[in-house]
C-alpha cells in the first residue's frame, strides 16, 4: 500500500460543531496490519514545497516503492512528455522516490491540533459594552465547555445578535448550575456531555 498522511476532513468531520477532526492513527495502524508493504508519507506537503500537485508525490513514491518493473528514467519521461510543470513535478517526484526508498518511512504526527480561535468583534459602543460583558460570563463556566461556549456566543453574535447571545449564555448557565446542584463536581461531570450534545443544539434553538 502506498498512501499520503495527510488530512483531508470528511464531511462527517466538517459538520461536526466544534472540532470534529478524528484521530487517523487507527488508520495508520490498519493499513500497516493489512498490507504486505506500507509506505506511508506525508506526500501533499512535498508537492506543496515543490510547488507541484501530489500526483507527482504519488508518482515518485510508486517508482521508489519499485513495485513495478520499470526503471526510474521511465518515470520521469512519462512527467516530461507531459509538458507541463515539468520541473516541480520532477522535483517533487525527485523527493517522493527518495523518501518511498527508505528502510523507514516517514510517519507524521496527523491528529491535527484544536487552534485558538481569534475573533474580531465590530458594532456599536453599546453593543461592544455589552458583548464585553457576557464574554466575562464565560471563563467563569467549567473549563471543558469554554471553548465550545465561546465558539457558540460568537457563532450567534454573528449570526444574529447580543440579545441572542444573552440568551444562550443563561441556558448554558441554567444547565450547568443544574450539574452542580445534582452532584457534578464543579459543574464538569454533565457538561462533558453538554459540550458534545447539547451546546450544539443550544446553537440551532437560539438561532
Amino acid at each position: 500500500m502506498i498512501t499520503s498522511t495527510h488530512r483531508m476532513l470528511a464531511m462527517s468531520e466538517k459538520t461536526v460543531p466544534g472540532n470534529g477532526v478524528t484521530d487517523s492513527r487507527p488508520v495508520i495502524e490498519q493499513g500497516q496490519a493489512q498490507s504486505k508493504r506500507y509506505i506511508a508519507f506525508d506526500m501533499e506537503q512535498i508537492a506543496v514545497d515543490s510547488g507541484s500537485v501530489i500526483s507527482a508525490s504519488l508518482f515518485g513514491a510508486l517508482a521508489g516503492s519499485a513495485a513495478l518493473p520499470f526503471p526510474r528514467e521511465s518515470f520521469e519521461e512519462t512527467i516530461r512528455a507531459s509538458s507541463r510543470g515539468v520541473e516541480p513535478s520532477l522535483k517533487a517526484f525527485d523527493v517522493a522516490f527518495s523518501t518511498a526508498r527508505e528502510a523507514q518511512p516517514r510517519f507524521e504526527d496527523t491528529t491535527e491540533k484544536t487552534p485558538v480561535p481569534q475573533y474580531t468583534v465590530r458594532g456599536p459602543e453599546l453593543k461592544q459594552r455589552n458583548w464585553q460583558q457576557l464574554m466575562a460570563r464565560c471563563p467563569q463556566l467549567p473549563p471543558v465547555v469554554q471553548t465550545m461556549a465561546l465558539a457558540g456566543c460568537h457563532k450567534i453574535a454573528d449570526f444574529q445578535d447580543v440579545d441572542y447571545v444573552t440568551e444562550y449564555l443563561e441556558r448554558l448557565e441554567s444547565v450547568v448550575q443544574d450539574d452542580v446542584v445534582h452532584g457534578g463536581a464543579d459543574g464538569d461531570t454533565d457538561c462533558r456531555s453538554l459540550r458534545q450534545n447539547i451546546l450544539p443544539m443550544l446553537w440551532f434553538m437560539t438561532m
